[in-house]
């Protein structure tokens, strides 16, 4: 079995320019004193003190050369944090994806990947992002039970993991929302007209991410109406920065590997709060909203609550904090000019 500690590991990031690994990244260069080596298809962000490895890992020709790539880094052992990963938060242009889309990302790729890994020779482990999208019903039973292509795909990627013969940890995070850097809001100096024209336009554009809260947001501001179906449905959610913090937490945990861990903030909220949170930031910056709601039943999706990561809880807490605390963020970036 692998001895490697986090302290004495070269640690490998792939998926590093995607939403969460931007946040993990920016936290391990903070807390991590050794080597630190980014992978993913497209080219870095830029930070002083990172190796970036720019390869596509459904390819073999790139995963050849991301073992030549390794091979050459010094340091032993290593730890592989495994965030890459086909997953599009936009649930209209989901109907693009087959399984088969999913299966060769998620699945496929983290098989060659675990491949590669072992013909370097080195003593490693992994950490791997996996999904709460693998409940479906049953308020939080704990059962995996995916509907979508996405849910499915990640669920036999972790048998696969499962089976590997070095340490391993699962993270299942509920759905993760907020950004991990804000500026300075500039929301005081912003015009009701001029926000409302931001929040359109870097809405559309996907200038933030596409989930619940910015989804709402957009819908708001075409319509002066936010019309919500399915208005008791129920959610667990977690907050980007907090997700970030387990990734760096289950990494100093010796306990923690062979583990799977659920991660979410307490006291799931109905799209009805998430509505009024929408409504109540609208009407705050300005910006009149009507909220209109219909109760279709039967539709909870509940991630059973955080237990067994000893030093971690959710610094965002409960579910409806962070819905409030993305709906400041996401307007506060637009109002500020960021992505």
């Amino acid at each position: 079995m692998c001895s490697c500690r986090f302290s004495d590991s070269l640690i490998v990031v792939t998926g590093s320019e995607g939403y969460l690994g931007r946040a993990v990244v920016r936290l391990l260069r903070a807390h991590h004193p050794r080597t630190l080596v980014t992978v993913d298809r497209r080219p870095a962000a830029g930070i002083d003190g990172v190796r970036h490895l720019q390869c596509d890992l459904s390819r073999a020709s790139d995963g050849q050369y991301l073992a030549e790539a390794l091979s050459g880094v010094a340091g032993e052992p290593l730890t592989l944090v495994h965030l890459a990963a086909l997953f599009v938060k936009d649930f209209a242009a989901r109907r693009q994806y087959t399984y088969g889309d999913y299966y060769r990302e998620n699945v496929l790729a983290t098989q060659a990947l675990a491949d590669m890994m072992e013909r370097l020779g080195r003593e490693w482990r992994m950490v791997f992002t996996s999904t709460a999208f693998l409940y479906h019903q049953g308020r939080g039973s704990g059962q995996a039970d995916p509907l979508e292509a996405y849910g499915r795909s990640k669920l036999e990627a972790e048998r696969f993991i499962e089976e590997l013969p070095v340490p391993w940890t699962i993270l299942r995070p509920a759905r993760v929302l907020g950004l991990s850097r804000l500026a300075s809001s500039g929301l005081a100096q912003a015009a009701p007209e001029v926000l409302h024209h931001e929040l359109v336009r870097q809405l559309d554009a996907g200038e933030i991410p596409f989930d619940i809260v910015s989804t709402l947001m957009r819908d708001a501001l075409r319509q002066k109406r936010l019309r919500i179906e399915g208005a008791d449905t129920t959610r667990s959610y977690l907050h980007l920065e907090d997700l970030a913090a387990a990734v760096l937490r289950c990494l100093a945990m010796d306990e923690a590997r062979g583990e799977k861990y659920d991660l979410s903030a307490s006291e799931p909220t109905d799209l009805a709060a998430v509505g009024r949170e929408v409504v109540a930031a609208l009407s705050r910056w300005g910006i009149p909203c009507e909220l209109e709601t219909q109760e279709l039943p039967g539709r909870d999706v509940v991630v059973p609550e955080t237990a067994g990561m000893s030093g971690w809880r959710p610094a965002c807490d409960p579910s409806i904090a962070v819905i409030r605390r993305a709906t400041e963020e996401y307007a506060a970036a637009i109002a500020a000019g960021l992505r």
